[in-house]
């Protein structure tokens, strides 16, 4: 297996315990947003890791290999576990000024638009996302 392509902006060991964002180390779409999630964590509460990392079955063994291809996972520090656009949700709670954003899901309806919409981005991906063969 090689190496994703992604750094984190901080290492692993200097982030807080907080939850734990998983996600395709290998497309350049999921790069890019988790670099904006860096950026808007200014706690370090979060710590983000490909699933592609060794590590992250022995983790999270809970957590089916396909959904970790399949979307990004958010796993608080008690084990729950958020899948694409729960995920999202999970991360305007906890992240800074996000809550109006989360309010938006308690719209009735609009959880099941952006599973619809999160699905058909993860589908997608390929070349715009910067993802090229691996994402086809």
């Amino acid at each position: 297996m090689r190496a994703p392509a992604y750094t984190p902006l901080v290492p692993a060991r200097d982030r807080g315990s907080g939850d734990v964002v998983i996600f395709d180390g290998d497309c350049g779409m999921c790069r890019r947003w988790v670099r904006r999630l860096e950026a808007w964590d200014r706690d370090g509460v979060l710590e983000t890791i490909p699933y592609q990392d060794p590590s992250v079955t022995d983790r999270f063994p809970w957590i089916p290999p396909d959904a970790l291809r399949e979307a990004v996972q958010v796993v608080a520090p008690d084990g729950r576990t958020w899948s694409g656009a729960g995920a999202a949700e999970r991360l305007a709670h906890i992240l800074p000024g996000g809550r109006p954003l989360a309010w938006l899901f308690r719209i009735p309806g609009v959880r099941g638009v952006a599973d619809r919409v999160y699905r058909w981005v993860a589908v997608n991906r390929g070349p715009a996302g910067g993802c090229g063969l691996h994402c086809d």
